[in-house]
């Protein structure tokens, strides 16, 4: 089934005008990543050292990925359903869309692009207490999915959405950007960063709804980051 929605890059086929919007996205959100987001993101996106003038090529961003955390990408042509989705990362293989945001989306852009893939996802996939979260999200959800259980799906997209795409953590007593989808969205950083984000707890979380296709209303911070390998652990014995 996964076969079914994989595709190839065609790195020769992006138009100048595709370049251009990576490297505008690229300089404005590593400016505002440089003052907001965690260090284990910061980290990772210094490790991958991402070109900032062209679209990168998933192949070599692949070899590079798998060789750090053991992950791999696989290009998709467009969303993805979540069973396919989400069953890819409990295997440690990240989908990203091979396309790129319209030039007049730049600020931001409703549904999962390229530039949100890479810029947003990857490097927190370096990091060994997030990748391994993001694995074990991608777990729950593929077993809620074939359990049927609306319940349970409800209660693990939640957890990953306002942890790995809208979420924050306290570093040193500062709150910091960890989710993904704000790190990708100027209109998002802009937005989180006038709101207080309410103390994280797993119950809060999982029952409080979300909205993927507008700039978020509700965010929540985690303590401290060890506290996705504490989740996880609980979890798992449960």
């Amino acid at each position: 089934m996964t076969d079914f929605f994989s595709t190839t890059q065609n790195w020769d086929l992006y138009s100048q005008e595709n370049h251009e919007t990576w490297e505008i996205l690229f300089q404005a959100c590593r400016e505002k990543a440089s003052l907001h987001m965690c260090s284990d993101f910061l980290q990772g996106l210094t490790v991958l050292d991402l070109p900032s003038d062209r679209i990168p090529s998933l192949n070599d961003l692949s070899d590079r990925l798998k060789s750090i955390s053991g992950w791999e990408i696989i290009p998709v042509p467009a969303l993805v359903p979540d069973d396919v989705y989400f069953g890819l990362m409990a295997e440690k293989k990240f989908p990203i869309n091979v396309n790129i945001r319209g030039i007049n989306e730049i600020d931001f852009v409703e549904f999962p692009d390229l530039f949100h893939d890479i810029f947003g996802h990857i490097p927190l996939l370096i990091a060994p207490k997030i990748e391994s979260f993001i694995q074990h999200c991608g777990a729950l959800i593929k077993d809620a999915i074939l359990s049927k259980s609306l319940s349970k799906l409800n209660q693990a997209k939640r957890l990953y959405w306002y942890t790995m795409e809208v979420g924050f953590v306290r570093e040193n007593d500062e709150v910091k950007i960890l989710g993904s989808a704000i790190a990708s969205s100027t209109k998002e950083i802009t937005r989180s960063l006038t709101v207080s984000p309410r103390r994280f707890t797993l119950d809060d979380v999982t029952n409080t709804p979300f909205d993927i296709t507008a700039v978020q209303q509700t965010y929540f911070c985690l303590d401290d980051i060890s506290v996705l390998g504490t989740i996880r652990s609980a979890q798992a014995v449960a």
